[in-house]
């Protein structure tokens, strides 16, 4: 008989599946016409109702002694949320787009009649199978998603309640991209941990196929412009990690959607359910990071301004327009608003660990950007933009393609060309339909969050990484008629730049798996550098990390049964006093781990034994050395 977590989870897959099959009846009844739009958009209703469960559960948590988040929990509230959901939308009449805006996603032609196109599909899937199959024979890796994300959703199975912790700012961002992952822990899946991302990635290939489509592209520079997508480094390394930079931007680029089929949607029902699925989708995105909140709210400003265009019409009033403004807030908090509960409650600030600030005066606690990332002067940024997409250098050192740098070759080759070429069409003449509108309202887009990238968003580029490829569609136009007049040209370009792209990004997978082979390195100690005794201990052993914050996850066990305490966590703990054998046995540490240099002047004065040394333990490629020490003083009963 499978696991009570286990069976919770495949609950909760088949009320996904069964809302999802909702949600597709419910894009069918909007006039949601291509079958790619009708499939991203039938996902905001699952990934919605998933998420609120979730919020409800902790919301309740948070206000209560108990700890109710549990998979049980959530497929009851998810199932619920769900019937309520078919109860509504079963009465919806099925209508069609407006006359005056037909839809874009008409295609004569099947778009898997690609002949030599296949080509570039192949070189894609090649990359993705190599990334996949690396992530499987290993375990979750990269600095943030070990540093705060990974962590952040262990304690939250562990705890049962999404709380936080007043000043670790690390560990208290909005993280809807971990709810999948808490809800894994609970069953020990860590395994899974590596690709929950990858449907992400795929869904982000749906969108941009739709939103190509949608713009007036053919369906085989629609396909195209996803194979260019989907080779973004980023997106590639993201989605077989923990980042949810990919998480939010698939949600965001889907209220997107979900907006374009608004402004064709002439009837007033199936305006006001996809304007729900936009504040829905935005919601999501919103709730997974807070640099978000420009880009939702751009979101808000392109549905207010199609409004007032209705209003000057004579088709809507001001009225539609304020409550067109309430339903797009009140869905996007029904993702997110569960985030800012919780900050007012534990830090008394909504928008924590943001801080807020007016004329330098900071009146609510967090942090700026300033705090964390580095001032550059505007000719540095500005000479680093400007050639970026060709050149691709990153600050400071390390691998140029990864998680958070890197466009690749195709998009090099191909994007700034089409954006270039559709700014020129866009200011020869006016727009004369829906479709010629939105090719604008996406190069004005683009514009923004360029100057946002320079400005608000200091220079990270994966904080608009939902534009970045929202810039492929406008882009795939050009490609479209490119295609047309030279299809062997650009064949051989589009080709070419994405087997260069995937040699120079597969590089880090295949070294890494093969580094692995070489050392024998398949256990999770071996991996982590830590001692197999961290894998062994009995559950609810307590730990103090001395060590690097990236440790943290690596401690807290295969079965994630041990309680982790950061050098930071343990700052505020002691109110920055000494670490002292009073204050091991007040808070009941158990291990102390260190790494190599070792805080001798600290470790002199406690009573512990060293029941691991990492320079005698470890084989010798192992750096830095790790130790783990035993408190002999016993915690209080």
């Amino acid at each position: 008989m499978l696991p009570p977590h286990i069976t919770s989870l495949i609950a909760i897959a088949a009320v996904w599946c069964i809302a999802f099959r909702i949600g597709m009846r419910w894009t069918r009844a909007c006039g949601v016409t291509g079958r790619a739009d009708a499939l991203a958009l039938a996902c905001v209703l699952p990934t919605a109702g998933l998420l609120f469960a979730v919020h409800v559960l902790a919301t309740i948590s948070m206000f209560t002694t108990t700890g109710w988040l549990t998979p049980e929990g959530t497929a009851f509230i998810f199932a619920a949320v769900t019937f309520v959901a078919h109860r509504r939308l079963r009465t919806l009449p099925r209508v069609t787009p407006s006359a005056h805006h037909p839809s874009p996603s008409t295609d004569s032609h099947s778009p898997w009649q690609l002949g030599w196109w296949w080509c570039p599909v192949l070189v894609v899937v090649s990359m993705y199978a190599v990334f996949a199959l690396e992530a499987l024979t290993r375990y979750p890796a990269n600095h943030d998603a070990l540093y705060y994300h990974y962590p952040q959703a262990v304690v939250w199975m562990q705890e049962r309640a999404i709380h936080l912790i007043n000043g670790l700012t690390s560990h208290s961002v909005p993280e809807n991209g971990m709810i999948v992952a808490c809800l894994l822990a609970f069953a020990k899946l860590e395994s899974l941990f590596t690709v929950v991302q990858l449907p992400n990635a795929a869904l982000c290939a749906i969108l941009v196929y739709a939103l190509s489509r949608f713009l007036g592209a053919g369906s085989k520079a629609a396909i195209i412009s996803t194979c260019i997508a989907l080779s973004i480094p980023i997106i590639l390394f993201q989605s077989v990690s923990g980042y949810i930079d990919l998480y939010a931007a698939v949600a965001w680029l889907s209220a997107l959607l979900a907006i374009g089929w608004m402004s064709r949607a002439s009837a007033p029902r199936a305006r006001r359910s996809l304007l729900i699925m936009a504040g829905l989708s935005a919601g999501v995105a919103l709730g997974s990071k807070t640099t978000f909140v420009l880009l939702v709210a751009m979101l808000g400003i392109i549905i207010a301004a199609g409004d007032w265009f209705r209003i000057r019409a004579g088709r809507d009033t001001i009225r539609t327009l304020l409550t067109n403004a309430a339903v797009f807030t009140l869905a996007t908090l029904a993702c997110s608003g569960f985030w800012f509960v919780r900050g007012a409650v534990y830090a008394g600030n909504p928008v924590y660990p943001m801080a807020v600030e007016i004329g330098g005066v900071r009146l609510l606690p967090g942090i700026v950007g300033d705090d964390a990332f580095p001032t550059r002067s505007w000719s540095h940024r500005i000479k680093h933009w400007s050639y970026y997409p060709w050149r691709e250098t990153k600050y400071g050192t390390g691998y140029i393609y990864g998680v958070d740098n890197g466009l690749g070759a195709a998009y090099a080759a191909i994007v700034p060309i089409g954006l270039i070429a559709a700014a020129f069409a866009a200011l020869k003449r006016r727009p004369r339909d829906a479709t010629e509108t939105w090719r604008v309202v996406s190069l004005l887009i683009c514009l923004a969050s360029v100057i946002l990238l320079v400005t608000v968003y200091c220079e990270i580029l994966r904080y608009v990484l939902p534009v970045a490829i929202l810039g492929i569609s406008p882009a795939a136009l050009t490609l479209d008629r490119l295609m047309r007049v030279c299809p062997r040209s650009i064949l051989a370009v589009v080709t070419a730049s994405l087997i260069l792209t995937a040699a120079v990004a597969t590089l880090k997978p295949v070294h890494a798996f093969l580094g692995r082979a070489k050392d024998d390195v398949w256990t999770r100690a071996d991996y982590y550098q830590i001692p197999p005794l961290v894998d062994e201990m009995p559950p609810g052993t307590r730990i103090l990390s001395l060590a690097e914050s990236t440790d943290e996850y690596a401690l807290l066990g295969s079965g994630f049964t041990n309680r982790v305490i950061t050098p930071r966590h343990w700052n505020i703990l002691t109110d920055g006093a000494a670490t002292s054998n009073r204050t091991l046995r007040d808070h009941r540490i158990e291990y102390i781990f260190t790494r190599h240099p070792e805080p001798t002047d600290c470790l002199d004065k406690l009573a512990i034994e060293r029941v691991f040394n990492g320079a005698a333990d470890q084989p010798p490629w192992m750096s830095p050395n790790a130790s783990l020490y035993r408190v002999r003083t016993a915690p209080p009963p």
